[in-house]
């Protein structure tokens, strides 16, 4: 049972400015996110009930994370030697039998849910006295992804608890510069649930994907996914969700003669010549969000390719990012994304303009307040073409030179798509009446987002839905 002590959360006074992280559980994906986070520059405290030291430089703090008081005491420990805390992974915690709930055992979700709990309950006041910092949870793709078993009850309820916490602690930490994910995981390699969990499914022989444990994610990809949502350079705002299914196992069908279209493709794309550098384009760019993210964009060093429909905007977002950057090529694109040819032309002169494509912003969007019943066609087409298939033009126009660069780069970034979503297209949000069109749209936009991120993995470039 955990503690029930109502001991003082101590928050220390002293502005410091290092990186500290705090990582609760010290399993193959702790021990991973320790070792990037290292690497990050960050001084790392890893808390476990075994207290076991994998990396020398962090500090090892032994304690039950389900107890509040041992799970405060741990932090009070991390902070009086590093100070306050700025990063927090929760990847701790037991998932309990993956049995019937009927069935006899000694705890369900230790109680469920009760590391992430305590984890929100402390590191979050931290955060938001900081004044920036993120938190990311960890919980499970396959359970949230429909999985229909008797003996998933259990882990089912871990999975959407962690989720509607996340969901929760968002907007109450966000006006203090705080961000929230959830990693949504599938198999992971190295992983005792994950393998239980194929013999759940019936063991290797039902599907090739979990013959394989090589496709599956590696606790190394985890980290690199942790150092990118942790980072106010790379993530501007709340990345609410990020999924990591594994690899696709190919085989001898029209998958695998698809990969290799793919892979001829790269092999002839040598016109226009690469150039190593970091180029992001954004469409809708001209207000709002779009030039929100094109200005942190620039501050954190990419070149920029801006499309908006409105040339003054644009102008005047150029001679906003020479002040910020004065280092920072801006290329200027007006154009309307719905225009085929214009966008294609545009992608064509970026990539000729500055010998790559590094981050591709989808961000253009519009709305139609309608209820279905009278919405006309018009209506629906004027927003599916703008909010989803302008989408789907880009990724499919960008993403040659995005893989290329995932291959010819020596600077280390990955290579990103990203698309600007809404909150209302997630979860109960989708049920808000009067934007038919818009929710419909973007929850497509949802969708196609993930099967894009299936499809490119293998090929080193990256996918986000943002909300």
């Amino acid at each position: 049972m955990a503690s029930k002590s109502k001991a003082p959360l101590k928050l220390p006074q002293t502005p410091y400015t290092s990186k500290v992280a705090f990582i609760a559980g010290s399993g193959v994906i702790g021990s991973a996110v320790a070792e990037q986070l290292l690497k990050d520059g960050y001084k790392v405290c890893v808390v476990s009930r075994s207290g076991t030291k994998k990396h020398e430089q962090c500090l090892a703090v032994k304690a039950d994370l389900y107890d509040y008081a041992q799970f405060l005491a741990a932090v009070d420990v991390c902070q009086a030697k590093f100070g306050p805390i700025s990063v927090g992974v929760c990847c701790a915690g037991e998932l309990g039998a993956i049995q019937p709930v009927s069935a006899k055992h000694n705890r369900i979700g230790n109680p469920l849910c009760g590391i992430e709990l305590n984890f929100a309950r402390i590191i979050s006041p931290i955060l938001r006295q900081r004044q920036e910092g993120a938190m990311v949870f960890m919980t499970s793709a396959l359970i949230l992804n429909n999985i229909d078993s008797p003996h998933f009850t259990e882990v089912l309820a871990w999975a959407n608890g962690v989720a509607g916490l996340t969901d929760g602690l968002t907007p109450e930490v966000r006006q203090a510069s705080v961000r929230v994910t959830s990693l949504l995981l599938g198999f992971v390699s190295g992983s005792k649930f994950s393998r239980r969990m194929r013999d759940m499914f019936g063991g290797k022989a039902v599907n090739p994907i979990l013959a394989d444990e090589s496709k599956w994610v590696s606790p190394s990809d985890i980290a690199k996914s942790v150092s990118f949502v942790t980072d106010p350079a790379s993530v501007n705002g709340t990345v609410t969700e990020l999924e990591l299914n594994p690899q696709p196992m190919l085989d001898k069908n029209a998958a695998f003669t698809d990969v290799k279209r793919v892979e001829e493709m790269l092999s002839k794309l040598n016109n226009p010549p690469f150039r190593d550098n970091r180029v992001a384009m954004v469409t809708g760019s001209g207000k709002g969000i779009g030039r929100g993210v094109v200005l942190e964009l620039c501050r954190a060093g990419f070149n920029i390719a801006a499309i908006t429909r409105t040339a003054k905007d644009l102008d005047t977002l150029a001679q906003e990012c020479k002040q910020i950057n004065p280092k920072c090529e801006f290329l200027s694109l007006p154009l309307d994304v719905t225009d085929e040819k214009a966008l294609e032309q545009a992608v064509q002169k970026t990539v000729e303009h500055f010998g790559t494509v590094t981050l591709v912003v989808s961000n253009a969007g519009t709305n139609r307040r309608r209820v279905a019943a009278l919405a006309d066609l018009k209506t629906w087409k004027d927003v599916m073409d703008v909010d989803l298939l302008a989408a789907m033009n880009l990724t499919r126009l960008t993403l040659p030179y995005l893989m290329r660069h995932a291959r010819m780069s020596k600077l280390g970034d990955k290579p990103i798509v990203s698309y600007v979503s809404t909150r209302y297209a997630h979860h109960k949000g989708s049920r808000m009446p009067g934007i038919a069109p818009y929710i419909t749209a973007k929850t497509a936009t949802n969708a196609f987002a993930k099967i894009v991120s299936e499809e490119v993995r293998g090929f080193g470039v990256g996918v986000l839905g943002k909300s």
